[in-house]
């Protein structure tokens, strides 16, 4: 019922590190090492990773180094690099004196690689520094790529300019108590096209190097900012939007709902409780009737992080079982009760082949019990991409419901079930 963890968590979303699993990835064709390519990548930039080795008196290297198709790409790596090296050997040079007789400075180039959402590909460098025995230096530099392999601006994912002024927020929030300079800090946080970052499951990631806030440090900055409360990708170019409703079916609420959204031509998703169908079957079966998608919200509403794995499977399987026999199909989606989720919960919902669903917005139905309120909440958070969370159990929220599509309808927003949504999305 009362949920409270803003995010949507997909099962099946396939990630990936180069260098660590590089003979998994020659396998899939992604990467070749040291070989030619002719042509372009349609699917993923193609990369040439290389290891350049350096040993000396005073000093030792360790650099890898990936090449990719676009020269433009290129430059700017081996020109990254190149910098990263200046700047080792100019301190090496001041230090030399202390260097020397078992004592070496050390200089280390990672890359890690990972496909994010959006179509954005990104390759993530590390470089550590160690010349003065107690003090060393971290820097990170971070290019995102789309499938064209080009550049991918941060603003070019956000759809308009208030979850670009959401992620700079967020990023601030973070990063104040870091840096004591608020010019510096005020200026990067200006400047989001500049940011390092990637996407990742359900988090952006931003990396600040210490003099990116004009500050005295060893080590750069990471922050996390959970998408689903800030972003929505303009991967399909269309505004959709996918209503849920929680713990029905419900004979004084339900039936309701459902002659609502006729009257909207909308389609939603409802997760429904095992013992729930059992009271109302012929609603239960009224739902799927209407081409709505019925999604498993276990049978009796327990918190599943308490409960070991059988008891986890058989409250998914109770409720699902109920649904099939009823309705004909087969949820393909499931929300766990509260939002709760842990290892065991997602693994359970892999061995039903269901992708876990939370929300992005929760319009708070089950708190307020008011439908001005429940608009109000909805109004202020939902973006194209959203999937907000409802309770078909609630006079309240069947209510609300006209005025919410009549405002969704006029901002131009097409309603489709999740398993729509996330097909849309990728």
């Amino acid at each position: 019922m009362a949920g409270r963890k803003p995010l949507i968590k997909r099962i099946k979303w396939p990630g990936w590190v180069v260098l660590l699993l590089i003979a998994g990835l020659i396998g899939t064709g992604m990467v070749k090492w040291l070989t030619p390519v002719s042509g372009k990548s349609s699917s993923a930039p193609y990369l040439y990773f290389q290891e350049e080795t350096e040993e000396a008196d005073t000093y030792t290297l360790s650099i890898s180094t990936a090449s990719m198709e676009e020269d433009e790409q290129n430059e700017e790596i081996q020109a990254w690099i190149e910098q990263e090296k200046e700047s080792f050997f100019n301190k090496v040079e001041k230090y030399g004196g202390e260097l020397g007789g078992g004592r070496r400075a050390h200089l280390t180039i990672e890359v890690d690689a990972h496909q994010g959402r959006g179509g954005t590909y990104s390759f993530i460098f590390r470089s550590h520094k160690r010349v003065e025995e107690k003090q060393s230096e971290s820097k990170v530099r971070v290019f995102t790529l789309n499938k064209e392999n080009q550049s991918v601006k941060l603003t070019s994912l956000l759809d308009n300019p208030e979850a670009v002024r959401g992620i700079q927020e967020g990023v601030e929030q973070q990063l104040k108590k870091e840096s004591p300079d608020g010019e510096a800090l005020a200026d990067i946080i200006n400047r989001p096209d500049d940011w390092n970052w990637s996407i990742r499951g359900k988090n952006l990631t931003a990396y600040f190097n210490p003099e990116d806030l004009g500050i005295d440090k060893e080590d750069f900055f990471q922050v996390n900012i959970p998408l689903e409360r800030i972003l929505s990708f303009k991967d399909s170019g269309q505004k959709v939007v996918a209503l849920t409703f929680d713990d029905g079916p419900n004979r004084n609420v339900t039936p309701e709902v459902l002659d609502i959204l006729k009257h909207h031509n909308a389609k939603a998703t409802f997760f429904m409780m095992g013992e729930q169908v059992d009271k109302s079957p012929d609603l239960a079966k009224r739902v799927a009737d209407e081409g709505h998608e019925i999604g498993n919200h276990t049978d009796q509403h327990k918190d599943l992080t308490k409960m070991g794995m059988p008891a986890v499977k058989n409250e998914m399987q109770a409720s699902r079982n109920k649904i099939i026999e009823v309705t004909g199909q087969q949820p393909s989606v499931f929300r766990p009760p509260y939002g709760a989720v842990n290892d065991t919960v997602e693994e359970a919902a892999r061995h039903f082949g269901s992708s876990v669903v939370l929300w992005s917005v929760d319009s708070h139905d089950w708190k307020s019990r008011d439908p001005e309120a429940v608009n109000k909440v909805i109004e202020k958070e939902v973006v194209p991409g959203s999937i907000v969370l409802l309770h078909d159990v609630h006079k309240e929220t069947a209510e609300a419901l006209p005025t919410l599509l009549d405002y969704l309808e006029k901002e131009g927003y097409q309603f489709v079930t999740v398993s729509e949504l996330l097909s849309i999305q990728g």
